[in-house]
């Protein structure tokens, strides 16, 4: 998938994780903010008027704990609510 992404959102090794709907996705990325390197889970979203993909909801870590994170997320346990 071509992603136009929206000027000033410069992400860097950006993966989509899965499709939610035709115009949102979940991804992983890394970008700069103050000088340091994150690490990025979030929804990225189309816009309607530009077609720019930007980011939206989401968490972000320090870089170097980016291995960490995804060395655990698969210890997580799905409860389901009843």
């Amino acid at each position: 998938m071509k992603m136009k992404f929206k000027a000033g959102f410069e992400p860097r090794d950006f993966v989509v994780v899965c499709n939610k709907d035709d115009d949102e996705v979940i991804a992983t990325y890394t970008s700069e903010f103050k000088g340091r390197d994150y690490f990025h889970v979030r929804l990225i979203y189309q816009e309607d008027k530009t077609g720019d993909w930007c980011p939206g909801k989401g968490f972000s870590v320090p870089a170097e704990l980016a291995g960490k994170l995804c060395e655990n997320i698969g210890k997580v346990t799905v409860v389901k609510q009843k």
